[in-house]
């Protein structure tokens, strides 16, 4: 017979003597030296001498063993006492996630002081039982309170690490598997949709692997609850522009029989007239009327020659010169809008870009009007506004 308990937990074991009697014992569980819990007892079993019992385990002679009592640990602050459901930290000790429940008073004065990223506050400390090295972000929390009759409250406490969005570096998982988590975390960054093929999520999760393999992706420690979350090594992921994901997914893909496209420089293109537009290179053909670098400056309104997009940016060229293939227009950052900007760029590498991959990712527009003019804050117009209207 085996039961999960926890320290401080009041645990009945009932267990046959060796007279073949039935005996029972309630015991204040301990943490052993590896901070295992267990019950420091000696007891003589009709299997012999029992000299502790660890939580989890199977003991021949015992018949049952279970919590009469259960601990739950407690954040502390200035009096307040709150019980602790959930306390997840990364691998830094700074606290991720916390659940707490108590009285509604003592509950919002605790969580006030984590709101504010603080551990110390007018003289008083704020104290994790059972997790004596934590530490809340200086950047505080975000906070979550629910009430649940007779003046008690659960409130949540997240920082803003698990908030998805490409600068997020937490994924939020109840259980031990935060592939789902992962598959959400995937759909925001700037890469291929790997689950639009046919086979997609086993590829994910093979991709989910070699990150966790090459220790982008790391479990924290959950130290009470069931909360789970990992952590996203984001400096390491957006190293050289997602390396370590572009070349975990061209791996992955190269292994399953996915070929890479053979990469169309701009010089191989330079002469051709048509060219099958299902592979949506940009070619030359396309710019031919494009003005050269520089000629438009001043202008109010600028003509838009080609437009290129992907998941989440998008091109306009109004300007290309033509020995270097540099192109100058509005690049529109569909992820965050206030960094969309006028710039320039290589026509090439959109199409080498897009060719790192065995299916579609930059594409032109291809039903794009030809008398579309873009101005300084990046507005669209079909034909030229007059000035006056300007």
């Amino acid at each position: 017979m085996k039961t999960e308990f926890n320290e401080k937990d009041m645990v009945s074991v009932v267990y046959i003597d060796k007279s073949g009697e039935e005996q029972s014992i309630i015991v204040k569980a301990e943490k052993d030296y590896v901070d295992k819990a267990y019950l420091k007892i000696t007891i003589s079993t009709k299997a012999g001498i029992l000299y502790g019992l660890y939580s989890g385990q199977t003991y021949n002679s015992v018949v049952s063993i279970e919590v009469t009592e259960k601990h739950y640990p407690k954040a502390n602050y200035a009096g307040a006492e709150a019980r602790i459901c959930d306390l997840v930290a990364d691998n830094s000790s700074f606290v991720r996630y916390v659940r707490l429940a108590g009285q509604e008073d003592m509950v919002r004065s605790i969580t006030a002081v984590i709101m504010q990223g603080r551990m110390k506050m007018n003289n008083h400390n704020l104290y994790f039982e059972g997790s004596n090295y934590v530490r809340v972000f200086p950047s505080g929390m975000r906070r979550i309170i629910k009430p649940i009759g007779e003046g008690m409250v659960d409130c949540i406490l997240y920082h803003q690490s698990l908030i998805p969005d490409i600068g997020m570096s937490a994924l939020f998982h109840m259980g031990d598997d935060c592939f789902e988590a992962f598959r959400k975390f995937l759909q925001i960054l700037p890469i291929p949709r790997i689950y639009r093929l046919d086979d997609g999520e086993r590829l994910e999760r093979q991709i989910f692997d070699r990150l966790i393999e090459n220790e982008v992706i790391k479990k924290a420690t959950t130290h009470v609850g069931v909360a789970t979350i990992s952590t996203i090594d984001i400096e390491k992921l957006e190293k050289d522009d997602y390396a370590v994901l572009r070349d975990a997914i061209i791996e992955i893909l190269e292994s399953r029989g996915y070929q890479k496209k053979e990469v169309v420089t701009l010089e191989s293109v330079n002469n051709i007239e048509e060219m099958d537009v299902n592979q949506n290179i940009p070619v030359p053909k396309y710019l031919n009327d494009c003005p050269e670098y520089g000629v438009t400056d001043g202008d109010r309104f600028k003509k838009v020659h080609a437009k290129f997009f992907s998941p989440s940016m998008t091109w306009y060229i109004t300007e290309y010169e033509r020995e270097t293939g540099i192109c100058f227009g509005y690049v529109e950052n569909l992820g965050d809008p206030y960094c969309s900007e006028w710039g320039t760029f290589y026509h090439n590498d959109l199409a080498q870009f897009k060719n790192k991959y065995p299916f579609v990712y930059v594409e032109r527009d291809l039903h794009f009007g030809d008398d579309v003019y873009i101005d300084i804050e990046g507005n669209l117009h079909n034909g030229k506004p007059s000035e006056q209207a300007a």
